[in-house]
């Protein structure tokens, strides 16, 4: 299996003695770099507004999605991080989305203006954001709760 030729940075990479986190970003450049554009594709993103998720949005904004949602808590960096995005991605439509994840409401919330704001499609699910779980809820439990309502709404406001 061949793969597009990598800049000279990614090399170095590959000759690194212990795999790094940049490995990872240099696997997903290589996958991605045959990806054709994505000109047609809603993207949600919990947690872009830092981080991985942020890193990753500003990425896929640059296969040009019609449109990609930053979901987080914090609402000023969710608005800086996509002021950056639209900084670096011009074309490509950038909104932000309030959504809580340690609240139901606020994730019911965030699903119902994401459906109505991108017509009821949504191609991209990135859950990359974080929550901290009541004590009397086990991990697996909660992430399952959290799952099931974000899905669930999604799929009760498109039914709509």
């Amino acid at each position: 299996m061949t793969h597009a030729p990598h800049p000279s940075f990614i090399y170095w990479l590959y000759d690194a003695p212990t795999p790094t986190f940049l490995h990872f970003f240099a696997y997903i450049h290589a996958a991605m770099s045959s990806t054709p554009n994505l000109s047609s594709k809603v993207i949600l993103i919990t947690g872009a507004n830092n981080g991985i998720g942020k890193a990753t949005a500003l990425f896929l904004a640059t296969l040009n999605p019609a449109q990609i949602w930053i979901a987080a808590r914090n609402v000023a960096s969710g608005h800086a991080a996509v002021a950056e995005i639209k900084a670096a991605a011009p074309t490509v439509d950038v909104r932000f989305v309030e959504c809580d994840l340690a609240s139901f409401d606020s994730v019911a919330r965030a699903a119902r203006q994401v459906v109505e704001g991108c017509g009821g499609r949504l191609d991209v699910l990135m859950l990359n954001a974080g929550i901290v779980c009541p004590n009397s809820f086990s991990l697996s439990r909660c992430l399952s709760l959290v799952v099931r309502s974000l899905v669930s709404t999604c799929v009760d406001e498109c039914d709509n």
